[in-house]
């Protein structure tokens, strides 16, 4: 059976709904991100925008071309599995989708602490190159996390990298009474592999730094005492996932 098939089984009752603050390694900003769980699944949202070009700028250094549309990036999960599908975009009014099965191992901390009034404990993972500190709680006792976290004896609380590039930090979260459906249909999508959209949107970034520089040089050359950066733009694209 195929992954978007076992995604798109109608769920059991949705009992908890998350709401998050996301920052990854390619970010500048922080972004809103909710997450809806269950026993057995869960399905994160984030970046979600009427606009198909959203346009980040904090008019100092800042700014960050997101492509997305009303449905945003998504992260559809079994927590019995590992099965994910994932819903992102490489180019503007071109979402994809790609199947991963993501296992962390985790090993539990003894560190323990308060966050949004929840007691969390720690817990430790290397994950595709970055080693990650999360903090969850027993408070919630669900297996479910935001993004492609999961695997806990409780709710992921907050998640963050060694070199402090991502950031996930949990701003509110309720128990649902009412059963919601939130499966999500993928069998219409254009779906990939992972490594087809990795290299999909590597191919996007190289075109975009390679414009930019372009741009800059034509600038230069029609106006040479004028002082014109890529705000450190890097050549490579960051990423989140090393591996």
């Amino acid at each position: 059976m195929s992954l978007y098939l076992i995604n798109t089984a109608l769920w059991a009752q949705v009992v908890g709904y998350a709401e998050y603050k996301i920052k990854l390694a390619e970010d500048d900003f922080d972004f809103e991100a909710s997450l809806y769980f269950n026993q057995n699944n869960s399905l994160f949202n984030y970046k979600a925008n009427e606009r198909s070009k959203w346009v980040l700028d904090d008019n100092i250094s800042k700014l960050q071309i997101v492509y997305t549309d009303a449905q945003g990036y998504l992260v559809s999960t079994s927590l019995n599995t590992g099965n994910m599908m994932i819903r992102e975009f490489c180019r503007q009014n071109q979402p994809v989708v790609y199947p991963d099965i993501v296992r962390q191992n985790w090993v539990l901390g003894n560190e323990n602490k308060m966050l949004e009034g929840l007691n969390c404990k720690s817990a430790h993972t290397v994950f595709r190159g970055r080693k990650y500190t999360a903090w969850y709680t027993l408070d919630i006792p669900s297996a479910a996390g935001p993004w492609k976290f999961n695997g806990l004896p409780g709710l992921i609380v907050a998640v963050e990298d060694a070199q402090k590039e991502v950031n996930i930090i949990l701003t509110s979260v309720k128990l649902l009474a009412e059963s919601e459906d939130k499966s999500v249909d993928f069998s219409k999508s254009d779906i990939k592999s992972r490594e087809e959209v990795l290299q999909c949107l590597d191919k996007a970034y190289a075109e975009f730094y390679n414009k930019n520089r372009a741009n800059i040089a034509k600038l230069q050359a029609e106006f040479p005492d004028l002082i014109i950066t890529n705000n450190n733009l890097p050549a490579q694209r960051p990423r989140t996932e090393f591996e």
